[in-house]
């Protein structure tokens, strides 16, 4: 038996080394991560750029650059040296590896043209080589894209992509347009696949061809229960606009009313969001798609219409301070204004998505020449209006107008604008917006304390009757974008 003196000496004796391990097993790991260059900046370039052979895995890397004019398959050491090399007959798809019995089975792209054409991600043949890289078999499909595997039982196994059957397409749930979605990763959608809806499914097949399964996606999922995810980003941004008066309300319950702290605190989370944009890794345009984006004559006239619209009904949007300071001389305390003003940004979220929808099936002139008739019964309500519940609910019927002016005026611009120029039309669209927006309130402060608090909403009003009309007159009707592009 061991005595508690003998066992609380082996304890300290046990502790104290496993404490010199670990401070020596650490000491030695940032020796070894030191002997790689952590700053992937620095280790640009071509060639082997760091290898730690002890930490390594050993064995080769396979791959092939991604490049259309490229059909070489690497297979390289732990030094970068070239093993050995394959010439394909077709440029790589997005996978490939090394089989059990030393073949290379590969996924490759077609020339053809097919409604995947226009994807990073199209396949087309799949294909297994020998060392020496003599064809064993090619298997091509319209369909394929990404991966394809070979199975146990000889089969191929391919992830492929097919058109949705109308009457399914029709009932599912959620998601948006193609055309409204603000990414240069695709080319444009040809105008045969306009209406039509793409899912992917599972064929296998034998190396001769011969399909042996298939396992399609809208088969097994139900088009509402399993519809796609939302995909709004002014929701986002309003609902930030909500929870943000929320937190700052409890605050100042907590903080006793104390804004100045609150106003600090509000650093917290813009700071975080710097740090969050400065990790995230941008792709690098390509050089062969440079463009000049102040060639304002590529731009076409609608679009110029849309701006000049914006540009008018926007020297009297001022900045909603001024209704929140309308609001207060009717009697609203700090807390009440912090409701309202979070209940408005709650409309705003909740009014972006469905009016989004409706502008899908319309158009978007409508939906946006309704925006600039609620913001004139607004801005008429506030002129003309002196209660406080009359305020609250015109409050809140400017959030609705939020919600729509700014979902849709941007998705308008974004129609309109050529597919090369999409991000330079929604910069001039925002950058006239702010700008007039700033020159708006600089006016109304100025009318606030010179001509009374009235004049700001008479402003507002005026430039809202304005923009009715100017968008009634010059605004293409045409549903279709490519339409009212021309």
């Amino acid at each position: 038996m061991i005595s508690k003196e003998r066992w609380s000496l082996h304890r300290r004796t046990l502790l104290t080394g496993l404490v010199g391990l670990g401070a020596a097993a650490v000491i030695e790991g940032n020796k070894a991560v030191a002997a790689v260059e952590q700053n992937t900046l620095k280790r640009r370039g071509i060639g082997l750029v760091a290898c730690e052979l002890e930490r390594a895995s050993s064995g080769f890397t396979l791959f092939a650059p991604h490049f259309v004019e490229s059909r070489t398959v690497y297979l390289i050491d732990l030094q970068g040296r070239v093993v050995h090399t394959w010439n394909m007959p077709y440029p790589p798809g997005l996978s490939g590896y090394l089989t059990e019995r030393g073949t290379l089975f590969y996924n490759g792209r077609t020339p053809e043209e097919s409604f995947l054409s226009r994807f990073p991600f199209k396949g087309g043949v799949v294909l297994e080589v020998d060392w020496n890289g003599k064809m064993l078999w090619e298997l091509r499909h319209p369909d394929h894209h990404h991966h394809g595997i070979l199975l146990r039982n000889g089969n191929v196994l391919l992830h492929c992509m097919g058109q949705v059957p109308e009457e399914i397409a029709r009932r599912v749930r959620g998601g948006m347009v193609e055309n409204n979605m603000q990414s240069g990763q695709y080319a444009a959608r040809p105008e045969a696949d306009a209406e039509k809806m793409y899912s992917d499914y599972l064929a296998e097949l034998t190396p001769s061809g011969q399909t042996v399964w298939e396992w399609r996606t809208w088969e097994h999922l139900d088009p509402v229960a399993d519809g796609i995810a939302e995909v709004q980003a002014p929701l986002g941004e309003n609902a930030g606009g909500f929870l943000g008066p929320l937190v700052t309300l409890w605050l100042l319950y907590l903080l006793n009313g104390e804004l100045r702290v609150i106003f600090y605190a509000a650093l917290l989370p813009a700071l975080a969001g710097v740090l969050i944009v400065m990790v995230v890794h941008e792709r690098p345009p390509q050089a062969e798609k440079k463009i000049d984006h102040l060639e304002s004559r590529a731009l076409p006239t609608p679009y110029w219409k849309l701006l000049a619209v914006t540009a008018v009904f926007s020297i009297g949007n001022s900045s909603n301070s001024f209704l929140i300071l309308r609001t207060q001389e009717l009697g609203a305390s700090t807390i009440s204004i912090t409701i309202i003003y979070a209940s408005f940004n709650l409309i705003a979220a909740l009014a972006s998505y469905p009016l989004s929808r409706l502008s899908d099936m319309l158009g978007r002139r409508i939906p946006l020449i309704g925006s600039f008739v609620i913001f004139a019964i607004v801005y008429s309500g506030f002129y003309l209006l002196r209660s406080l519940p009359a305020s609250i609910a015109l409050f809140a019927l400017y959030g609705v107008h939020q919600g729509v002016f700014r979902s849709i005026g941007k998705t308008y611009a974004s129609d309109l604008a050529p597919e090369h120029l999409r991000a330079t039309g929604i910069g001039w669209y925002h950058a006239t917006v702010g700008l007039l927006q700033l020159f708006s309130s600089l006016l109304a402060g100025v009318l606030w304390d010179k001509m009374g608090h009235s004049s700001v909403f008479l402003l507002g009003l005026a430039s809202a009757v304005a923009g009715i009309a100017a968008a009634i007159l010059f605004l293409p009707s045409e549903t279709d974008p490519a339409a009212a592009r021309s």
